[in-house]
Formats: structure tokens, C-alpha cells, sequence
């Protein structure tokens, strides 16, 4: 008997698998399709030519470029996608298909985080050759890339244009800004912390320059506490065709 559970487990962990294989496929086969690859290596590639041509080493500086145009893009292209599939009838056939939307989603947002890796590491080693913490870096990367793309399906609930999700993503966005006035040493205040702004920007600092230990366990904790609460909400709105 327990053979048997162990082997449906098997086969439905392999199924689930496979289905997300052939999810991440499309996603990346689509974001090529509209050109969002081509898009984002360009001005990746246009940031990174002026690091290195102007010899930028200024960490700041770098940070703001990446969570600004790596990370934030895939805020911006999930509407792009989402509201493509409205336009497609896509989200309706998910309805009535065996295909989880929650898979499609995670595969989505792989595909976007892949991206958004290989164009902040090009930033990245532009202005500061190889003289960071790649891995530190990396968590930085994916862990804020994945949390503004479900907040970008969150902000697309009741949004049927482009330009209206545009007005919305500005209102959705202007809170998580607020931190950034950290950079440079502008200002800061304690009560940042409640940001996850604030904990993305302790995992970059990380990935250039030494951090306490308390900034970083709150940074991993509140992210990873967070990311599978909002990644949850967005799941549940989008399956209910909220999106």
C-alpha cells in the first residue's frame, strides 16, 4: 500500500514536472515572440557600455540600475503578458484546461527572472568586473524579481488596458520607492524596515560591501516570509479570472 502512494506520488511529481518544463518553455518562447528579450539585452546592454566606457564603480549607482531596469521591467512586461492572454482568451481556456494556473504563473515568472538575471550580471560586471558577491547578487536579483512580479498581476485585478495598467502600476509602485532614498546616503529612517523595498536593498548592498547579520536574516526572513503570502494572493485572483 504504501508502494502504491509512494508510486502516484512519483507519477504526479513527474507530471507536475513536465508540465511545468513545457509551461517555462512557452513563457520564454512568448517573451522572445514580443521581443522583450531583444528589449531589455539592448538597454541592459546600453547601460552596461556606459559603466564600463565611463569607468562607473559607484555601488549606488549600480544598485538603482539594476532594480530599476532588470528587476522593475518584469514588473512592467507582466502586464504586457497578462493582458495579452485576456486579449487571447487564454485565461478562460485555463479554466477548463488541466494546465494549473499556478504553474503557468511560476513558469512565467522564471522566464522573466532568467532574464532578468543575465541582464543585471551584464550591468553588474560592467561597473565592477568581477568584484562582488555573485551569489549574494543572484538572491538579490531573483528574490526581487519574483515578489514585483506578482505584485504586477496583483496591481492587473479589475485592468483591461495597457494604458490603464500603467496608471495603476504607478500607484501600486510609489510606496516601494520610498527606500531608495537610502542610496547615497540621502536619508534613511528605522521606519524603512516595514518596506520590502528595504530588504531587497540589504541583499544588493550585500552583493557589493559588508552588511550586519541582522540586516541580513531580516532581509531573507521578510522576503521569503512575504514573497510565498503575495505570490498566493495573485494565484487565487488570477484563477478566479479576477486578473
Amino acid at each position: 500500500m504504501n508502494d502504491g502512494f509512494q508510486s502516484e506520488q512519483g507519477a504526479e511529481n513527474s507530471r507536475v514536472l513536465r508540465n511545468f518544463s513545457l509551461a517555462l518553455k512557452w513563457e520564454i518562447l512568448l517573451i522572445a515572440r514580443y521581443q522583450i528579450i531583444t528589449m531589455s539585452v539592448f538597454i541592459a546592454a546600453t547601460y552596461a557600455a556606459i559603466f564600463y566606457s565611463l569607468d562607473l564603480h559607484y555601488d549606488d549607482l549600480i544598485i538603482l540600475t539594476v532594480f530599476s531596469d532588470p528587476v522593475m521591467m518584469g514588473f512592467m512586461f507582466t502586464g504586457v503578458l497578462v493582458l495579452y492572454d485576456k486579449n487571447q482568451n487564454v485565461l478562460q481556456a485555463q479554466l477548463i484546461t488541466p494546465m494549473n494556473p499556478a504553474i503557468k504563473l511560476a513558469a512565467r515568472g522564471i522566464a522573466l527572472t532568467l532574464l532578468a538575471l543575465l541582464c543585471s550580471f551584464g550591468i553588474a560586471i560592467a561597473g565592477k568586473g568581477l568584484n562582488f558577491h555573485y551569489g549574494m547578487f543572484t538572491m538579490a536579483v531573483v528574490l526581487s524579481s519574483i515578489l514585483f512580479y506578482y505584485i504586477g498581476i496583483i496591481s492587473l485585478i479589475g485592468v483591461s488596458s495597457f494604458n490603464g495598467f500603467l496608471m495603476k502600476a504607478v500607484l501600486y509602485m510609489m510606496p516601494f520607492m520610498i527606500p531608495m532614498v537610502e542610496l547615497a546616503d540621502i536619508y534613511t529612517n528605522p521606519i524603512f524596515y516595514l518596506f520590502p523595498t528595504k530588504a531587497i536593498l540589504v541583499l544588493f548592498k550585500a552583493s557589493f560591501t559588508e552588511v550586519t547579520v541582522f540586516n541580513l536574516t531580516y532581509a531573507f526572513l521578510y522576503l521569503l516570509i512575504l514573497i510565498p503570502l503575495i505570490q498566493f494572493y495573485a494565484v487565487k485572483k488570477y484563477q478566479k479570472g479576477d486578473v
